[in-house]
C-alpha cells in the first residue's frame, strides 16, 4: 500500500514540474509567441528542475547552481545544477554567485528548454569538461 501512495505522490509532482517547465511557464514569460525576459524563463524553469530534484534526493544533498573549483585552481563553467553534500565543507558564496569545492559536489547538469543537434552537442561537452574536474578530486583522495 505504501509504495501505491509513494507512487501517487511522485506522478504528481512530476505533473506538477512538467506543467510549471512547460505551459506555465510559456504562459507567464511569453507574450505574442516571443519570450520577453529570457534569462527569467530560464532561471524559472531551472528552479522547477531543482524542486523536483530536491524532493527525490537524498536528504544529505542540497542542490543549487554555480561553479566547481578544485584545489589545482581550475574552475568549471556555470552549472545550473549542482548537487553536493549538505553540512560538509562550506561553499563558497561571495553574493553574486556560488563556488563548490569538488569535493563536496555529487553531481552536475544543464537545463535547457529545447535543443538542436549542435546544441546537443554544445551542451554534452560542456557537461564533460566539468566532469573531467569531478575526476580530479579522485586524483587527490
Amino acid at each position: 500500500m505504501a509504495s501505491e501512495i509513494f507512487k501517487n505522490i511522485i506522478e504528481q509532482k512530476i505533473d506538477v514540474f512538467a506543467s510549471t517547465f512547460g505551459d506555465v511557464a510559456n504562459n507567464i514569460f511569453t507574450r505574442k509567441d516571443k519570450i520577453f525576459h529570457p534569462l527569467e524563463y530560464g532561471m524559472y524553469k531551472e528552479r522547477a528542475a531543482k524542486e523536483l530534484l530536491m524532493y527525490t534526493s537524498n536528504k544529505s544533498i542540497n542542490i543549487s547552481d554555480g561553479f566547481l573549483i578544485t584545489s589545482n585552481n581550475s574552475v568549471s563553467t556555470q552549472c545550473d545544477i549542482v548537487m553536493y553534500k549538505n553540512n560538509t565543507i562550506p561553499l563558497i558564496d561571495n553574493g553574486i554567485c556560488k563556488f563548490f569545492p569538488i569535493e563536496i559536489v555529487k553531481g552536475i547538469g544543464e537545463v535547457k528548454s529545447t535543443l538542436d543537434k549542435t546544441e546537443f552537442s554544445d551542451a554534452l561537452i560542456k557537461l564533460s569538461k566539468n566532469k573531467m574536474l569531478l575526476d580530479e578530486r579522485s586524483k587527490h583522495q
